[in-house]
């Protein structure tokens, strides 16, 4: 941060902490401003216990707004991007561990209506909070649920796969309702 005083938020790249160290998977990040401002409407490029950011810059904006329950990080990434320097190193500086126990299935729904919310609010600054809450879950809804559950789901298991973590991805299979079968279709 010292060498780089035009930027206000710096996050890095990250491993994906596999069963050993050889099952890691690096995550590789938008690095410079453009490409990072380009991602974050539609991606969180930012994984929040990398991040170091400048205090005077980020309680200018306001800090974290609780109504971005669960993605009060996204919701201020975005912010931020508007009016300073972001950046990412292309260096990992974390191990991350892939959990299934951080948050339910169920609460991904929850927590995608907050991005849905932290997005739309960034696209239409002048919004209140409840136009910002109305279109986001009605973007939701068009998405669909189920559709939208079943990417998590597969997507966790299939990362926990990759990192040899397969008692966990055999665990979390649980996360599939009934009527989900193997070629991703429901019904």
């Amino acid at each position: 941060m010292r060498t780089r005083p035009e930027v206000a938020v710096a996050g890095a790249f990250v491993y994906h902490m596999g069963r050993t160290p050889a099952h890691d998977r690096l995550v590789k990040l938008p690095v410079d401003h453009a490409e990072i401002v380009a991602t974050l409407p539609t991606s969180n490029c930012f994984y929040h216990p990398s991040v170091i950011l400048r205090r005077d810059r980020i309680l200018s904006l306001g800090g974290y707004r609780p109504e971005y329950k669960n993605a009060e990080d996204y919701d201020l990434w975005l912010r931020a991007a508007r009016v300073y320097r972001l950046a990412n190193i292309p260096v990992p500086l974390l191990r991350y561990r892939f959990s299934i126990t951080g948050m339910s299935l169920g609460k991904k729904w929850e927590q995608a209506l907050f991005a849905q919310m932290a997005a739309v609010s960034h696209l239409n600054p002048d919004w209140n909070h409840e136009q910002v809450r109305l279109d986001a879950a009605a973007r939701l809804e068009k998405m669909g649920k189920d559709w939208f559950l079943e990417q998590v789901a597969r997507g966790t298991i299939k990362e926990l796969m990759d990192l040899d973590l397969r008692a966990d991805a055999i665990a979390s299979y649980g996360a599939f309702p009934a009527n989900w079968d193997t070629s991703g279709r429901t019904g």
